[in-house]
């Protein structure tokens, strides 16, 4: 009927090691391990995992108070625009405060030189 295609595009992934070949390869490998270099570098890798954290832990501080700077920005960004409106308003109101007693004026004036 219909013939399996073969996979020629992607190659088969490698076939993993059997427990043999594991054994094999433990065998050959040595790690030589300077216990004068290893106590050399301990307080130092201390120092440096303490140096470490407390940056992390500025970091994250900073982060919280960036946050909080940003909220208040915010919020005073909110007044500003609240106060900007009534100022306007409170600006419109004179306005036309200032229109009504000119309009009075020129009324009064115009009936004096009738």
């Amino acid at each position: 009927m219909l013939k399996k295609s073969k996979n020629s595009k992607y190659p088969l992934p490698p076939v993993p090691p059997n427990v043999e070949e594991i054994l094999k390869d433990i065998e050959t490998f040595h790690v030589e391990l300077n216990t004068e270099n290893l106590s050399r570098q301990s307080p130092g890798s201390d120092a440096q995992h303490l140096d470490w954290w407390t940056r992390f832990e500025q970091a994250v501080a900073d982060q919280k108070s960036l946050i909080m700077l940003s909220s208040e920005i915010k919020s005073y960004e909110l007044k500003l625009e609240s106060k900007k409106i009534e100022l306007e308003t409170e600006a419109q109101l004179l306005e036309n405060a200032v229109q009504e007693q000119r309009d009075q004026i020129d009324e009064v004036l115009s009936k004096a030189s009738n």
